[in-house]
């Protein structure tokens, strides 16, 4: 009779156990989740604000010009040579 209750007291603890550190576990993971959640709304921000000015002719005059080497009509381009 103590025996099985020796037993039982065993098994109850091991299982007290075991998932308290399952609870950990998953806490860690929904911790993860929403730093990545919180890290893909900053994204979506940058995206939108982004987006938002890629329509200004502005915006479309300076990639004309960094990426294309485009300039304006009658506008004199100076390319500087350095010695370093």
């Amino acid at each position: 009779m103590r025996l099985g209750l020796l037993v039982l007291l065993f098994v109850a603890t091991w299982r007290y156990v075991a998932q308290g550190l399952t609870i950990n576990a998953y806490s860690n993971e929904i911790e993860d989740y929403k730093a990545q959640i919180e890290n893909e709304h900053k994204i979506a921000e940058q995206l939108e604000s982004t987006k938002l000015l890629c329509g200004t002719n502005d915006f479309i005059e300076q990639i004309a010009r960094e990426k294309f080497g485009m300039a304006r009509y009658n506008e004199r381009i100076f390319v500087v040579i350095s010695n370093e």
